[in-house]
């Protein structure tokens, strides 16, 4: 009977010490594809948004060009874009059902970078429906590229 107990206490042990191995592993790829420059990964975080961001250029004086997708089943109002910083307030743009836009954003709606230095930045998209304008949503996610 102590056999089989201390049997079945080393199997129940190796089972979790395989499946911290694993998770150990997982959470190392995922701190990996986060700390490098991959605008793969980028696109790919983006894609279950109701506002997909298709792409993003940044010039040095800290101006972008943002290209938006409607990713839901109605008309968006894009209130509010930041990339790097908290969101401005841009010109109203409505987009309609899986349709894109490209949205010339602010100097300081982006952050400003030497041209040719890669970048990591946090971006936030705040939006609403276009028949309720009262009721805002918001998108938060990252992009990778390089600085124009």
């Amino acid at each position: 009977m102590k056999g089989q107990v201390a049997t079945e206490y080393l199997i129940i042990l190796a089972i979790v010490i395989v499946i911290s191995l694993i998770a150990v592993g997982v959470v190392r790829s995922m701190i990996g594809l986060k700390a490098g420059f991959n605008p793969a990964f980028s696109k790919i975080e983006w894609t279950a948004k109701e506002v997909i961001l298709e792409n993003v250029v940044i010039y040095e004086n800290g101006t972008a060009a943002v290209k938006l997708l409607n990713n839901a089943n109605y008309p968006i109002v894009i209130d509010k874009i930041g990339i790097g910083t908290p969101p401005m307030t841009q010109n109203a743009v409505t987009i309609q059902p899986g349709y894109q836009q490209t949205i010339i954003l602010k100097p300081g709606s982006a952050v400003a970078g030497k041209a040719g230095d890669s970048y990591n930045l946090n971006v936030e998209i705040v939006y609403h429906d276009a028949d309720s304008p009262i009721l805002q949503s918001s998108v938060k996610g990252s992009v990778t590229g390089v600085y124009q």
